[in-house]
């Protein structure tokens, strides 16, 4: 770990330090509070029974007096429990981070369900899965949040989309603190909470609320309540008002049984999610009201805000919150049928999420993409605050690859090792020969997977980066299928025609290659792996290939300019092995199959 990573390491636990504290402070005050609830109902019994022979005017007044101090311990004691689960999750976010400081460990995704064993290089760059790219940065909890950044991942994006992502990056590096709240928020919500409700607005919910529309039912829920107060009051003078009564709460039974199909399905989409709706909305909040200085951040935000901007859309979303929890208040029988009877309570909320749909229902859908977008990008952001010595590339119009001290992002830094690399003037094929286990597949690896950190916009684990923006197309695990039936050797053609067909179709791509054609003889080995190479040479492909053929680094010989030679070797001490993992140039002149073989009792003349 680097001094300045240590020193994030130090913030993280001292910030632990100070929430552990207060998330054990907030869970004794909310122990408190229940044992003051107790009393207070205790209290309220015990004087009741006591003052009871002075009439019920007084037992009323105790009554009133006790339940009021027993809701405000009640909403005293809600307000606590939310702060502490923020808290909670605001520590876990935080432990999370130092987890990953120390081991690489992270609980967010892995993103193992973007791997693809035909992406042109992702499976071969450990981008996705256990232990990948993906599960070191993914800070993302929605679907949404997840897939855009595995886009990011997978695609290739515009020299000035990489740019402004970058700018995106670090202003939101400045306002890390913002970010990590902004995580807390969203943590509880881990399944597919934000797809149901999207999918709860805009998937029939239209034609669900109809019938809310029928003017004689709107009219009828606007006035119940004043008919239903105005009935009781009259209902103690004159016994004909309490006849009434009784006749509208059983028209409302019966009407709310004509309407309960319609209610329930328009509930059943939104049941229980008022948390996750504020939750939205709070994040959404900081989203709309920070002022943005950077490009990316102000288009996204623009995405979700109303054209008259007369009310932001986070107040929409806390809004229907509100509406669905009124609409959690029949979450009971007995309560379903007290709300019904007096007020249609079922039917009131449904009135109330249609008129809340016209209005607002395209922002909502708007804004969650939003959030999903800010997911992403603060996975980025965090990655640049925990790794502060990682610099961003610098994106080059011309054809360039050139970095140093490049190093592996996922091997800590006590094992990492560095090497510097270019291809500054023009494109070759660099062939890299070494002996087995030195280093040249974890340094085609290294290069691939810091490029695709370059072109997400993200820092890369180098002192310095310039490239162009290349395409990437890899070949280095090629496995067998048992299922379809396919060889190594044949897996190895089907690989080799697409990088090809990629390569003829398209200018600017990189080809990475990890022992070409192994599934074969070393005669159709080398005259394979030539006539690939030549191909190459002819379209302009710039490209990296790890080989122990000797062969094909002579191919240097014959395309002079063409095809440079780069190798990884191994140093000998008293019959040991000694590897240093650096780059060197020209052809590698020593190897350890035989010495390795020896080890194990073959011997080789």
């Amino acid at each position: 770990m680097t001094e300045q990573e240590q020193q994030v390491l130090q913030k993280y636990e001292q910030e632990a330090s100070t929430l552990t504290q207060q998330v054990l402070a907030c869970k004794r005050s909310i122990n408190q509070i229940s044992l003051y609830r107790l009393a207070a109902f205790l209290t309220g019994i015990v004087i009741i029974y006591l003052i009871g022979h002075f009439g019920a005017i007084y037992m009323l007044l105790v009554f009133l007096l006790t339940s009021f101090v027993f809701m405000q311990l009640v909403m005293k004691q809600g307000k606590l429990q939310v702060q502490h689960d923020f808290n909670k999750n605001l520590l876990a976010v935080i432990e999370n981070e130092i987890d990953n400081l120390q081991a690489h460990k992270n609980l967010y995704d892995d993103g193992s369900g973007f791997a693809s064993a035909t992406h042109p290089y992702t499976d071969d760059l450990d981008i996705f899965g256990p232990f990948s790219l993906f599960h070191e940065v993914n800070r993302s909890n929605t679907q949404n949040g997840k897939a855009i950044l595995a886009n990011w991942f997978k695609n290739l994006s515009e020299k000035m989309v990489i740019e402004e992502r970058q700018q995106a990056v670090k202003e939101l590096k400045e306002k890390i603190k913002a970010t990590f709240n902004f995580r807390a928020h969203l943590l509880p919500f881990v399944h597919h909470e934000m797809e149901n409700l999207s999918a709860a607005i805009s998937n029939g919910l239209k034609n669900r609320i109809a019938f809310t529309e029928r003017k004689w039912l709107k009219t009828y829920i606007q006035i119940l309540p004043y008919l239903v107060a105005a009935l009781v009051a009259g209902a103690f003078f004159i016994g004909i008002f309490l006849n009434i009564l009784v006749f509208v709460l059983l028209f409302n039974f019966f009407l709310s049984g004509i309407y309960n199909k319609e209610v329930n399905s328009v509930h059943s989409g939104f049941s229980k999610c008022a948390g996750q709706l504020n939750a939205y909305a709070e994040v959404l909040k900081w989203i709309e009201e920070e002022n943005w200085q950077c490009i990316y951040l102000k288009n996204l935000v623009q995405q979700c805000e109303p054209a008259n901007r007369s009310e932001k859309t986070y107040v929409k979303i806390a809004s229907l919150a509100k509406i669905i929890k009124q609409f959690d208040l029949m979450a009971t029988p007995i309560g379903a049928l007290f709300l019904n009877l007096l007020f249609l309570w079922g039917i009131r909320c449904s009135i109330k999420v249609s008129k809340w749909h016209q209005t607002s229902s395209v922002f909502i859908l708007k804004a969650f993409e939003v959030i999903s977008g800010f997911e992403a990008i603060t996975s980025l952001s965090t990655l640049h605050y925990n790794h502060p010595d990682w610099p961003f590339p610098k994106i080059s119009n011309e054809f360039c690859l050139t970095m140093k001290k490049l190093g592996h992002p996922l091997i800590v830094e006590e094992k990492r090792v560095v090497n510097n690399f270019s291809m500054e003037n023009h494109k070759t094929v660099d062939v890299i020969t070494g002996s087995n286990m030195a280093g040249k597949s974890t340094f085609l690896r290294t290069l691939g997977i810091n490029l695709v950190l370059a072109y997400s916009g993200a820092p890369v684990c180098a002192e310095s980066m310039t490239v162009s923006v290349l395409k990437l197309v890899s070949y280095m695990r090629i496995k067998d299928s048992l299922n379809e039936s396919t060889s190594t050797f044949k897996a190895e053609l089907d690989r080799l025609k697409m990088i090809l067909e990629k390569t003829a179709a398209e200018s600017d791509v990189l080809v990475l290659i990890d022992e070409m054609l192994r599934g074969t003889n070393s005669k159709d080995k080398y005259a394979g792996s030539k006539a690939f190479i030549e191909r190459l040479i002819r379209q302009q492909t710039a490209a990296l290939v790890a080989t122990h053929d000797l062969q094909i680094a002579d191919l240097a010989d014959e395309h002079s300019g063409a095809v440079r030679n780069f190798h990884f070797d191994i140093k000998m001490q008293n019959q040991d092995m000694f590897f240093d993992y650096k780059i060197k140039d020209g052809a590698c002149k020593t190897f350890n199959a035989s010495i390795l073989l020896r080890e194990i009792g073959l011997e080789v003349n």
